[in-house]
């Protein structure tokens, strides 16, 4: 039980990182995006 629960937190870990890096590679076209939208209200 305790190893199984083990496993699952490493997992559970892997894809947090792995959720942390698409963020990261996505956040800046967003940024880019929310830059260009304000843009265009001037």
């Amino acid at each position: 039980m305790a190893i199984t629960h083990q496993v699952d937190g490493v997992d559970v870990h892997r894809r947090a990182i792995q959720a942390q890096k698409v963020a990261a590679a996505t956040e800046p076209r967003r940024v880019a995006r929310d830059v260009l939208a304000s843009w265009e209200f001037l």
